[in-house]
């Protein structure tokens, strides 16, 4: 891209002599005319975008198919009111969605829509046109003045006036549906000429380059794949061919009768970086590299200092040149902030664990992050629903009950649990995101998670002797003190389930987790579980102290593992125990993990709040705020080599 545009610069003819076609309007335009500019160059398309692709036509079209129709349901009427530009409130928003849930509900729209509904009901067809205008100043339409939406009502209008003037030529009856069917027709044709950059060099696609001749003709886009365009069979074999290899010489054969006006092009990398290869028809031409240097790209001149110290005292240059040097200074967290008292909940601690400048951001400058991932927000909302489903369970006693029991409580609970959420655990939606909770909750069902979660607590809670409980407590929430030297940290937490077998003078704490189980005790990253055995030895002095997670993530019939995890102490470690309960299998240092938080929480008290070491996939993998502390512009080596792509052509080269 860059090079042609210096090709183009080089050149020295006016840009009405020039003319760019590329293989694709999708791949290049926006490349085009966001790089172009920075040269000094303007372009303009000239595929023009049709009328019926303009969101004001699509708003008036809906109109007209509204009123062609007798009796409109909401189905027809919702595209309508709903549109971005009449700017529909917050009560239509929640009206559409309560129809959409119940459909059976045939529940009246509200007032304001039944008053324009009035209105624009079957009217008389010469009268569409100033029904539209009606319409468009009643909903208050939000109508920008630009180019394109004055055109396209220009269009719109223009072409309804056509079609009006058909059908009295025509002596043709009136009937709305027509005239709606015949508009949608006519302005699929009916191009919209944008007024912007109208002395701009011209970029056209392949088709529409040929029998052309100008000056000079940059042809971008000849990648193998891309011209010539694969079959998608053996032409010979295929009865409905694409013929695209015939047209790819069509298209050599015309461009190659313009000689040295001519200059091809391909882009060395494509857009997820992998390498492309030059077409095959360019392999038997003379060929000249040009490239695209660094001049007049500014990511071209920055990578100029990339390993290189820039001069000067401004905050940009103090961050590469701290950067460069691997000092942990300022911009490494260095913040000079002093504390020693922290009060933080016990996720925060493995936060710290994973990286000291993350911990920062979340806990003391408590940065929200610039968008949530939408799947993870409903993972976590799925995961408090289901933790409040447990707890209200267990506040019962139904941990103690028989399996019929238990299981008509667990109902109850989820229907207790989900009202108060206001969730309808009959829409479809619901139902197949809770599939796994809320669907085959019945006795001996290997499809639920939940009844799946009563067998494990009743084999190794009431049958092993190692675990036959007496009591079971949900949600116990109690705040964990920890000294270090002149450091106060106080860490909350609410332990799922406390599990107390008085007579071995045993506790186990118990973790739900409806996501996948990150245990990696080998790098001392894991401590919610350890730091709850530390709380429940205080709450009962002179118990020994296990825990567990209880995995309620998806039943074993349907993919899941074995859902419960057990850990304990032995020989001053704490880690996952083995089948056979004796050994561990990965497990943390007692002493060498205590003397790690000691660390940890002497260096932050200082206000050193450093870029974590650990690799990206230990540390930095689901962390929010990844654009703020830049880690991985440390872990970069090497220098780039130039230019992403070249440029090749006949005489002259390029991209």
């Amino acid at each position: 891209m860059i090079a042609v545009a210096k090709a183009i610069i080089s050149s020295g003819l006016e840009k009405a002599d020039i003319l760019i076609a590329v293989s694709s309007m999708d791949k290049y335009a926006e490349l085009i005319k966001r790089l172009f500019p920075q040269f000094g160059l303007s372009v303009r398309f000239i595929d023009s975008p049709t009328a019926d692709t303009i969101p004001v036509v699509t708003l008036l079209l809906d109109l007209l198919h509204v009123v062609s129709l007798t009796d409109p349901d909401w189905d027809d009427i919702a595209p309508l009111f709903l549109h971005p530009l009449c700017r529909p409130d917050e009560r239509l928003w929640e009206y559409d969605i309560f129809r959409r849930r119940h459909p059976e509900n045939d529940c009246p729209p509200p007032d304001s829509i039944r008053a324009v509904m009035k209105k624009i009901t079957a009217p008389d067809i010469n009268e569409l046109p100033d029904l539209v205008d009606a319409f468009l100043e009643t909903v208050q339409c939000d109508l920008k003045d630009d180019d394109n939406t004055v055109s396209a009502m220009e269009s719109f209008y223009n072409t309804l006036k056509e079609v009006l003037r058909d059908m009295e030529l025509l002596g043709f009856p009136g009937d709305i549906r027509f005239i709606y069917r015949e508009m949608c027709t006519r302005l699929q044709s009916k191009n919209i000429r944008c007024k912007t950059h109208e002395n701009g060099i011209p970029v056209v696609g392949y088709l529409d380059s040929l029998g052309l001749d100008p000056k000079k003709l940059f042809v971008m886009g000849m990648a193998e794949g891309d011209i010539p365009r694969r079959e998608t069979g053996n032409p010979y074999f295929v009865p409905d061919r694409h013929y695209s290899l015939i047209l790819n010489r069509h298209f050599m054969k015309n461009w190659l009768q313009l000689g040295d006006k001519v200059t091809f092009s391909y882009a060395r990398h494509g857009e997820d970086g992998s390498e492309q290869q030059r077409s095959a028809f360019l392999e038997e031409l003379r060929l000249k590299m040009i490239s695209a240097g660094t001049s007049g790209s500014r990511r071209y001149k920055l990578l100029y200092y990339e390993n290189r110290p820039i001069e000067g005292n401004f905050l940009l240059a103090q961050r590469h040149n701290e950067i460069l040097s691997g000092k942990m200074d300022v911009f490494s967290g260095q913040v000079r902030e002093r504390r020693n008292i922290f009060q933080i909940p016990v996720s925060a601690v493995d936060t710290l664990l994973a990286c000291p400048m993350r911990f920062y951001y979340d806990r003391i400058l408590r940065v929200q992050p610039g968008d949530e991932d939408e799947s993870a927000y409903r993972a976590k909302i799925a995961g408090t629903l289901i933790h409040a489903v447990l707890e209200d369970f267990g506040k019962e006693g139904g941990f103690s009950l028989s399996e019929e029991q238990a299981i008509e409580l667990m109902r109850t609970s989820i229907e207790k649990v989900f009202s108060e959420a206001n969730i309808d655990r009959n829409d479809p939606l619901i139902r197949d995101r809770f599939r796994y909770y809320i669907l085959n909750l019945e006795k001996n069902s290997k499809e639920n998670c939940l009844v799946s979660l009563l067998e494990w607590n009743r084999k190794n809670c009431q049958i092993t002797g190692r675990f036959h409980l007496k009591k079971i407590f949900p949600e116990d929430r109690c705040p964990l003190q920890l000294k270090f030297a002149d450091v106060e940290v106080s860490i909350s937490g609410i332990i799922d389930k406390i599990m107390i077998n008085e007579t071995l003078k045993n506790v186990i704490v118990s973790d739900y987790k409806t996501g996948n189980i990150q245990s990696d005790f080998k790098e001392y990253m894991r401590a919610q579980l350890y730091l709850y055995t530390r709380k429940s030895l205080e709450m009962y002095p002179g118990y020994t102290a296990d825990a567990a997670y209880e995995q309620i993530k998806k039943p074993k019939i349907h993919g899941g593992g074995e859902g419960l995890f057990l850990y304990t102490h032995i020989d001053g470690k704490f880690g996952k125990m083995k089948k056979n309960g004796e050994e561990l299998s990965t497990a943390i240092n007692v002493l060498t993990f205590h003397r790690l938080l000691e660390k940890l929480f002497s260096l932050i008290s200082g206000g050193s709040y450093y870029i974590t070491d650990r690799t990206f996939e230990t540390a930095c993998n689901y962390c929010p705020h990844a654009g703020l502390c830049r880690k991985d512009s440390r872990l970069r080596h090497g220098h780039d080599n130039g230019p992403s792509g070249l440029i090749y052509g006949q005489g002259e080269t390029n991209e």
